[in-house]
């Protein structure tokens, strides 16, 4: 018998093709702007005695000590942005960038501000500023007198 025919030889199946990926695109630079900061805030709070607790038949409590006492002073936001603007044109004349400045006052028993003065400052030209400051401002009375330490600082950042 004759030899079996040899086998056809298939071609192989072409390729399959794919789209190359896209060129690589880097994302867009984005601009964000820095918030600005907000007013600084500032803290009224003294150390006040509370009255002796009344105890009959009874040798009288020892002294207690000072307590943090915290006055409410509702418009001390508005206050602190118009010092900071007064501020800034201090800052501008006289070439500062900074200043603290602690201020003791009075508060009555109906919330009366009275008898500010200058406790500690490093920058003199500020006084002024922080006295009308303490002036401005309007405190909830606690019903009792009590004495207040305003620390201020100012930044013109």
């Amino acid at each position: 018998p004759p030899p079996p025919p040899p086998p056809t030889l298939q071609p192989p199946p072409p390729p399959t093709l794919t789209t190359p990926p896209p060129p690589y695109m880097p994302p867009p630079l984005i601009q964000v702007q820095q918030p600005t900061p907000p007013p600084p805030v500032f803290a009224v709070t003294t150390s006040v005695k509370p009255p002796p607790a009344f105890v009959r038949a009874a040798p009288p409590p020892a002294p207690a000590p000072a307590a943090s006492v915290t006055a409410v002073c509702p418009n001390i936001g508005s206050i602190a942005g118009q010092l900071q603007d007064s501020f800034q044109q201090i800052a501008d004349t006289d070439g500062i960038d900074s200043a603290s400045v602690v201020v003791a006052f009075s508060v009555s028993d109906d919330g009366v501000i009275s008898a500010p003065h200058i406790v500690s400052s490093d920058a003199p030209d500020v006084n002024e500023l922080a006295l009308q400051g303490v002036l401005g401002l309007r405190c909830n009375g606690q019903g009792q007198p009590m004495e207040l330490y305003a620390p201020f600082k100012f930044s013109t950042q």
